[in-house]
């Protein structure tokens, strides 16, 4: 074990030779999110629209543009006519339109962009760990992929060859990738790898366990692509039923010429304006909210919300202050219903406001519950990816030292919670009790679990290490499947949720005709008398 820590002591002075690149790339520069979106104004200007798709990699001309969006104004007009509207709503039908087309346009192709750019990263991280496992040199599995890659990939692996060649640290080299990809794990990769060339170790069994993980998450990926085609195709159904049914009334209106002047009814066609405008903008809106990148694992995080439920938490959890306030809240709601109920020697208010005294002493208040399902869930979200970094730096790090670096970006919603480990574990080194109080409120068992494998890795010889190490990575890969399924449905829960709102335009407006057609009939009946 003192030979153990005397590596880890030396690993850590290797490190810090490096330091000073390092943190620039861990804290002061974070990866940025590629290509910011222009707003749909500028698009409306044909070569800013030009000039974002050839950004993606593609060529889109005026000319096509111009067929595009004559083709497209063709079946707009034809339907506006189909349903009758005025020359005043079907011109701005025909604006709308017009400020959506572009939008819609540069999504699908930033669509095909992004899906490139995931297989790209895909490619580049399994041929990096193929390329390292036969020899562990990032310069010469750099020149591997290179061989192998083109377009922005392999500008990116010049710019990294060029930056290690002419003496820049591993760090600062790579970085030009990470900026353009933004990919958790490719960081996580090349963390890795750097340690490996620098201070050795046993890395084969790792590095096949982080290649089964990118295999996983491929997968699950394209899972998550078919899931959002499959609710685009569902919305866009709706969407064209919706019209089909708005249709119905048009079509009996018109072949009824007695009926016909409830078509030039202002109702009828505000009514109409309104349903097709909404079909048009519902569908630029699911175009844009679809269409997004495959590697962006950086989650937003709320942090004033993170702060409000902990507080909340917290204070549910006072026992004393919370009981009072279940009894203050059982007199003033219960008190007022039973003396009432004596008063009128009602039997019926006695017993309800019996009944209602006990539900509100004892059902818990909502605030304490609502904010630690909050909490949990972040937890769940975060959890894995945090452990996932301290698995792979025992590689070459004990169990604190591990914690101490990850801690100041860890993930917002546990941070505290890390420093509080680790001054348990300054007063108490040899203990299990810090590693159990960790988290221990939000009673999350997965969680508990692996916080513990933490705690016996202090107590296992070197030759345990690793296979203990590897079990860990293992182990947290399954609750990483678990956190980015709870990502993916975050992504198109929105999306999911608006899937009925053709339909229910659609009633609206048949309810809005027949109400018309009703208040007609009435009008002609009055005629007729």
């Amino acid at each position: 074990m003192r030979k153990k820590k005397d590596q880890q002591r030396q690993g850590q002075e290797i490190k810090a030779q490096n330091n000073q690149s390092k943190s620039r790339r861990t804290k002061g520069e974070k990866p940025k999110k590629h290509k910011k979106q222009k707003g749909f104004l500028q698009y409306l200007n044909p070569k800013e629209m030009e000039t974002e798709i050839i950004g993606y990699g593609y060529q889109y001309s005026l000319k096509s543009y111009l067929i595009t969006l004559f083709l497209s104004l063709a079946v707009v007009v034809a339907v506006c006519r189909f349903f009758q509207l005025t020359p005043k709503y079907m011109a701005i039908l025909i604006v709308i339109f017009c400020f959506s087309l572009p939008v819609i346009i540069v999504d699908q192709f930033r669509f095909l962009y992004e899906q490139k750019r995931f297989r790209q990263s895909v490619d580049y991280m399994e041929q990096m760990i193929y390329s390292f496992k036969r020899k562990p040199k990032i310069l010469e599995s750099l020149r591997d992929v290179l061989s192998l890659s083109d377009g922005k990939m392999a500008e990116c692996l010049n710019q990294a060859i060029e930056a290690i060649n002419r003496g820049d640290s591993y760090e600062d080299a790579l970085l030009p990738i990470e900026n353009e990809y933004g990919c958790e794990r490719m960081k996580i990769l090349h963390d890795f790898l750097i340690k490996v060339e620098r201070q050795g170790g046993k890395y084969q069994s790792t590095l096949n366990i982080i290649l089964d993980d990118i295999h996983s998450w491929t997968e699950r990926t394209y899972s998550f692509q078919k899931d959002r085609k499959v609710v685009k195709n569902s919305i866009i159904i709706s969407l064209v039923m919706g019209v089909m049914i708005t249709a119905t009334t048009v079509i009996l209106f018109s072949r009824n010429k007695s009926m016909s002047p409830i078509l030039k009814m202002e109702a009828y066609q505000i009514g109409s304006f309104l349903v097709l405008g909404v079909m048009i903008l519902l569908f630029a809106f699911v175009q844009k909210k679809l269409t997004g990148s495959w590697l962006e694992d950086i989650h937003d995080t709320n942090e004033k919300q993170i702060d409000k439920d902990w507080k909340n938490f917290r204070k549910e959890r006072n026992v004393g202050k919370e009981i009072m306030q279940s009894v203050f809240a059982t007199l003033i709601c219960s008190g007022p219903v039973i003396i009432f109920g004596l008063w009128q020697s009602s039997k019926i208010f006695i017993i309800g406001g019996i009944v209602l005294a006990i539900v509100i002493f004892f059902v818990p208040t909502g605030n304490g519950n609502a904010a630690k399902k909050r909490l949990i869930k972040e937890c769940e979200k975060e959890f894995p990816g945090w452990i996932r970094g301290i698995a792979l730096d025992l590689q070459t790090d004990n169990v604190y030292m591990s914690l101490r670096n990850s801690a100041p970006n860890a993930p917002y919603v546990f941070r505290n919670e890390i420093y509080k480990l680790l001054d348990e574990i300054e007063k108490d080194p040899t203990g299990i009790l810090p590693y159990q109080h960790f988290l221990e409120d939000l009673e999350v068992p997965d969680i508990h679990s692996i916080v513990k494998m933490l705690y016996s890795l202090n107590e296992v010889g070197s030759d345990d290490a690793e296979t203990q190490i590897n079990s860990l990575i293992v182990r947290n890969n399954a609750l990483i499947e678990k956190a980015e399924r709870l990502k993916d449905a975050d992504k198109v829960k929105l999306v999911k949720q608006i899937t009925w709102l053709p339909m229910l335009t659609s009633t609206a407006k048949i309810f809005l005709d027949m109400g018309l057609l009703i208040m007609f009939l009435f009008q002609m009946m009055g005629k007729l008398q």
